[in-house]
């Protein structure tokens, strides 16, 4: 072309754009990207992509996705809001040759991260950092690196977390998200991928009174760490099984290692019972769903246990009380009377 471009990158095509400025630094006047957040050592792959990095899992889900006819695969398109004459055509081309495709393209990039994108494996965190801090910066484009907790309030407000449990059907109000759109997102701050309702962020945006449910960050509660191996960034589990002389154990959720909220539980393993003794969530963070998500997480590691939770005191802890389906009492445990372990 004679002269450097600008370049803008989506989705892959966003790391492509990283490649160019990073390779030929001399070929750009401008660029954006909005997959930067790839380039983290921590970053984990969103789950249908997870998904498709796993062998059989992977083929069975592009069966399913890919399969039947193409009337058939253009009416689910329309479904989730594509106009017909464009949902026809991408239909068209939905087939087995496009399921090899994208599983060879995911399996391709199933190490994320700096190293997922190219760099030189030798340069990480020397000469790979100083390469990174020399691509070409416009000022539409903030630079890479800078606080990497978010104490600055560069990624924005805390946002609502849920447990993964899926491809999510409906928002958190209620909105269904095949209507109008359901882009999955980021958050640096608790680098978890997320969801955006775009139906609710139409009602955020024309009324700065209501609030911020549009976007979810996912919390996958099968990862949980030993307190001692927990990483210091980002939202994590970290689990704390009874001690031998025990009944007592304990759930946090870490935010950049500091302790945000905490469920402690007492089980017997005899009775199979488990009472919800406490949970607490540190004033900043009530009502982002850290108190539901410590009990789904305690649920999980319990299953096929009668629950109880007793009644606490304060406001905020009967309110969230109110929503546990979990009697007050139950007969008490006679290897907790005796004091001996289950």
């Amino acid at each position: 072309m004679g002269e450097p471009v600008d370049l803008v990158g989506h989705d892959w095509g966003g790391g492509h754009v990283v490649n160019v400025v990073l390779s030929r630094p001399d070929l750009v006047r401008s660029w954006v990207s909005d997959v930067l957040g790839i380039y983290d050592p921590g970053y984990r792959w969103h789950e249908l992509a997870r998904q498709w990095q796993t062998p059989d899992v992977g083929e069975a889900d592009v069966v399913a996705r890919f399969g039947g006819t193409a009337e058939e695969r253009a009416e689910v398109l329309a479904e989730r809001g594509m106009g017909r004459q464009v949902a026809a055509r991408v239909a068209a081309g939905q087939d087995t040759a496009m399921g090899r495709a994208v599983l060879a393209l995911y399996r391709s990039a199933a190490d994320p991260g700096t190293l997922g994108l190219g760099l030189d494996p030798g340069a990480r965190g020397g000469d790979g950092d100083r390469t990174i801090a020399r691509l070409p910066v416009t000022a539409a484009q903030p630079a890479v690196g800078g606080p990497r907790s978010g104490a600055c309030g560069e990624y924005g407000d805390l946002l609502p977390i849920r447990p993964a449990a899926g491809v999510p059907v409906q928002c958190l109000r209620g909105e269904y998200l095949t209507h109008y759109g359901m882009p999955q997102t980021y958050s640096h701050r608790y680098r978890l991928h997320g969801t955006l309702c775009e139906t609710c962020r139409l009602i955020e945006a024309r009324d700065q009174a209501e609030r911020r449910l549009s976007e979810w960050a996912h919390l996958d509660t099968a990862i949980q760490y030993p307190p001692d191996a927990a990483p210091q960034q980002g939202l994590v589990l970290v689990a704390r099984p009874p001690g031998a002389d025990s009944l007592t154990g304990h759930i946090e959720l870490r935010l950049d290692g500091a302790v945000t909220g905490a469920a402690t539980i007492t089980c017997c393993t005899s009775c199979r019972s488990v009472t919800l003794d406490y949970v607490q969530v540190a004033a900043g963070y009530r009502r982002l769903g850290y108190g539901r998500t410590l009990v789904a997480v305690a649920r999980a590691r319990m299953p096929g246990y009668t629950w109880t939770a007793p009644l606490p005191e304060g406001g905020v802890a009967q309110a969230f009380r109110a929503r546990l389906p979990y009697p007050r009492a139950a007969p008490a445990c006679i290897h907790r009377r005796d004091g001996s372990v289950g």
